[in-house]
């Protein structure tokens, strides 16, 4: 029930979120290296 910034990446925004729950611009980067 923790705010985003607490809440685990599922459940946090995109920008805290992993890349794979992340817009492909942040994705790249972890993704695509």
């Amino acid at each position: 029930e923790a705010p985003a910034e607490e809440a685990p990446a599922e459940e946090a925004p995109a920008e805290e979120a992993p890349a794979e729950e992340a817009p492909a611009e942040e994705a790249a980067a972890e993704g695509e290296g």
